[in-house]
């Protein structure tokens, strides 16, 4: 080799030999910000690493992933999940015998999902690990496929407990909803005499969609105990999908918006009210038109007007001819959307 060729060749070498470190270096950096507790450089790595999908990362990220917190944890199989699965089956496999239920739960939902099923039982097993993370439960339950295998569905429906959180038993009984689930009714019955009123009302609720009307009394009691609002959506998700409602419940509703003092209840009740159309209301209703608080005022007012397929000026004398110019103004507008005049003046 001549000289020149050979002075090119040493040049290139060394060039080599100094990026691949740096190289390497740069993804361990990348690798180790994703699994740090800084949310800035988490995000910049994570970032940067679905831009790169750099197959050396992918050592370096099962090796660490199963020593990360939950949001690493979290952010790690998202990175994961952007490779093309050829690439990234041998990280999958070695996380379905990492420690955190979670990954093992995340390799075999990545291999289950390309048909290999001898990962089933890893993932079973994570679903039923009693010493998870609740919130990592949670993303098991939420990024379980709806044709799951019929093991798999089981081990959702055995979170139904007692013992569990109310943001879990939501979960469960959400993905439950979606597939008209009928043996995930055994579970809901059993929360029935959980001492939480969450619990209580997200069951009650689930069995009143599945057409088991008896359970009415629990869910109302178990609403005028107090449930949180993430709760109450839920249950009106459920309630939504039947063709109507039962009349007890909308009378106990109406019962609880009449005796509740608390403005935020009452705005609750007079919207479930109206969400449903329930016309004997409307004695209540229009009691709560002259309240105090001008929110509950005016959130009574469109639900009377929405609930009152006839409305007058003589209906809305009284509040024609209130002292408040804006209830006054309320009543006048409506009368006027209907075409009658008598509130112009």
């Amino acid at each position: 080799m001549s000289r020149p060729r050979l002075h090119l060749a040493s040049m290139l070498l060394a060039l080599a030999v100094v990026a691949a470190p740096a190289h390497a270096g740069e993804l361990g950096r990348l690798v180790e910000g994703l699994g740090g507790q800084d949310a800035k450089t988490r995000s910049q790595a994570y970032r940067t690493l679905i831009q790169k999908r750099d197959p050396r990362a992918l050592p370096l990220l099962r090796t660490a992933m199963p020593t990360w917190d939950r949001a690493g944890r979290y952010y790690g199989v998202l990175v994961l999940e952007t490779y093309p699965y050829d690439e990234v089956r041998r990280t999958w496999k070695r996380l379905l015998e990492a420690k955190p239920a979670y990954l093992r739960f995340s390799a075999a939902n990545a291999m289950l999902r390309r048909g290999e099923e001898d990962a089933l039982p890893v993932l079973v097993t994570a679903m039923r690990e009693p010493t998870a993370d609740t919130i990592e439960k949670i993303w098991m339950v939420t990024r379980l496929p709806t044709d799951a295998p019929p093991q798999a569905i089981d081990a959702a429906r055995s979170l139904l407990s007692r013992k569990q959180p109310p943001a879990l038993i939501s979960v469960v009984l959400r993905r439950m909803h979606v597939r008209r689930d009928q043996p995930a009714m055994i579970g809901a019955t059993r929360l029935l005499s959980s001492p939480r009123a969450d619990v209580r009302a997200l069951a009650a609720a689930y069995l009143l969609r599945m057409g088991d009307i008896k359970r009415t009394p629990v869910l109302l009691e178990a609403l005028g105990a107090g449930v949180t609002q993430g709760t109450f959506d839920v249950v009106q998700t459920f309630l939504d999908t039947l063709p109507r409602l039962p009349m007890p419940l909308l009378e106990g509703v109406t019962r609880l918006l009449e005796a509740e003092a608390k403005p935020y209840m009452q705005l609750r009740w007079i919207a479930f009210v109206r969400r449903y159309r329930h016309a004997k209301a409307r004695k209540v209703l229009h009691g709560l038109v002259f309240t105090e608080n001008q929110k509950v005022a005016r959130a009574a007012f469109d639900a009377l007007t929405d609930l009152t397929e006839t409305l007058t000026g003589e209906s809305l004398k009284p509040i024609l001819e209130d002292d408040d110019l804006d209830r006054r103004l309320w009543a006048a507008d409506a009368l006027r959307r209907r075409d009658d005049p008598t509130g112009l003046p």
